[in-house]
């Protein structure tokens, strides 16, 4: 199943980032666009592949969630986007 939707507009709440920025590894796939790992301080454990965020326009960053289906969101900064892939993380979860 694949979805695609648009985020509703950021709030205050919203724009407060869930993730640490050690939490998260970001491994440039092109100029505009990351790959985004949970980051692991075990260096012989697999960091969990969270999705891709692509930057579409100067306000406009589409993250691609991966899990059971793909799911494409908007977002309007590159944090939301990341804030969005950690939360539905299991390494949020249990971290």
């Amino acid at each position: 199943m694949v979805e695609s939707q648009e985020h509703p507009a950021a709030g205050a709440a919203s724009a407060v980032s869930s993730y640490r920025g050690d939490d998260l590894l970001l491994i440039p796939v092109c100029d505009h666009c990351w790959r985004v790992n949970a980051a692991r301080s075990d260096a012989e454990t697999i960091s969990e592949v969270l999705g891709f965020v692509e930057q579409r326009a100067e306000f406009a960053f589409e993250a691609m969630q991966l899990g059971r289906s793909f799911t494409w969101t908007m977002f309007p900064t590159l944090d939301q986007a990341l804030s969005y892939l950690w939360r539905g993380s299991r390494a949020a979860a249990f971290g």
